[in-house]
């Protein structure tokens, strides 16, 4: 249920809406009272447009200048609210800095929807899981959250876990004959990545997240825009990859990591 007197601000990946043939600065004027050129390319400034580049036409913008663009007017309008979604899909590492920094200043609340584990756990406090029909509401980012998660998940192994029976010092221990693995009801076969072991797991997490946020900085290379096999390329290539993330965490998770 949203409050009174809210100013609610919308940031739209798909950065659709702009006049090509505006200038940046012009661009960020229009449709608005007169605004003091001063304060346009002081806010231009802090998401990196400064001297002449503000005289640049919008239809010559990479994708991630535009999605800079698009925080600059965002702000302009001055939101107490702000829904994000995806902000750091088209940004590079000195853009998306920018407007990490630029967010630890903004007085209201930020709901911000990201795959970027990276920038939600420097620019969010506060997270929400959706698993229909009920959400998690947790005080912390997202990594604090898989760590106590881990954490919930090893304490309750732990204590399933059933106390060996003492051995019988007057008879041998009968040795059973191990069944074969068809007959187990958890065969690690039949999972994606269940026949790593923990260290393996691991190590393929950090270079498949390694893989992703790479291949996520690729997005921000201009001429992706105007190159639609290359760009559909890209984007299979990212969606792989976060398929692969998604398994081996809930691989990693089973196991009680």
């Amino acid at each position: 249920k949203w409050g009174a007197n809210l100013n609610i601000g919308y940031y739209d990946q798909r950065l659709e809406d702009f006049d090509p043939d505006a200038s940046i600065i012009e661009e960020l004027a229009a449709d608005r009272p007169p605004i003091p050129e001063q304060k346009l390319r002081d806010l231009l400034a802090i998401m990196l447009f400064r001297g002449d580049t503000i005289d640049k036409k919008m239809h010559l913008l990479s994708g991630g200048e535009k999605a800079r663009v698009a925080f600059c007017k965002l702000w302009l309008d001055e939101p107490n609210v702000m829904l994000m979604d995806e902000p750091t899909n088209h940004l590079d590492i000195a853009s998306a800095d920018a407007l990490e920094n630029a967010l630890k200043n903004f007085p209201g609340t930020i709901i911000c929807v990201s795959h970027d584990r990276y920038f939600l756990d420097r620019a969010t406090s506060r997270t929400l899981f959706i698993e229909p029909p009920n959400m998690i509401d947790f005080d912390g980012n997202i990594t604090a959250y898989f760590q106590k998660q881990r954490e919930k998940e090893a304490a309750a192994r732990a204590a399933a876990k059933p106390q060996r029976p003492q051995k019988k010092q007057s008879s041998p221990a009968k040795v059973e004959k191990p069944k074969p693995a068809q007959d187990k009801k958890d065969n690690p076969y039949k999972r994606p990545f269940g026949t790593l072991s923990n260290d393996e797991l691991e190590k393929q997490i950090a270079q498949t997240e390694t893989a992703l946020a790479q291949s996520q900085q690729a997005f921000a290379d201009p001429k992706l825009a105007r190159d639609a096999d290359r760009s559909r390329k890209q984007q299979s290539e990212f969606d792989s990859l976060r398929a692969k993330l998604a398994q081996l965490e809930a691989e990693y998770y089973a196991r009680g990591q």
